[in-house]
């Protein structure tokens, strides 16, 4: 009561105790709010870690079937220009096979013509 006696004027209800009591228990209610936000920042965080790492698994993923990918591709445009290598030479080797038969042709109707013509010869030199 040393306070009540240097100052008659004031009241005797003093409200700095309540008021101290006020700002210990919102300080501790910030208090607990910031733990709360930590430890959910924490586990966020984790969560937010494993799945970058499982985005990186996949991204590599990507990569190694877009490197398979262009493999195949080259592969393929060899395969193409294989067979059209292929085609050409075909193209060529028909030509030349109907070339010979042309001529095989010819050679044959020359021939049957000379067998003709030596059976011809023959019958007159055996009449003779």
């Amino acid at each position: 009561m040393p306070v009540a006696r240097r100052n008659p004027r004031r009241s005797s209800i003093d409200i700095w105790p309540g008021f101290v009591d006020a700002l210990a228990q919102l300080l501790m209610v910030i208090i607990f709010i910031l733990m709360v936000f930590t430890v959910g920042q924490f586990y966020l965080g984790a969560a937010l870690s494993g799945r970058d790492q499982a985005l990186q698994k996949l991204q590599q993923q990507v990569d190694e079937l877009a490197s398979l990918l262009a493999v195949e591709r080259r592969s393929s445009d060899e395969l193409r220009s294989g067979t059209l290598e292929l085609s050409s030479q075909l193209k060529g080797a028909v030509a030349e096979r109907d070339q010979f038969v042309r001529v095989f042709d010819r050679l044959g109707d020359v021939f049957q013509f000379v067998v003709r013509r030596v059976i011809h010869l023959v019958n007159i030199l055996q009449q003779r």
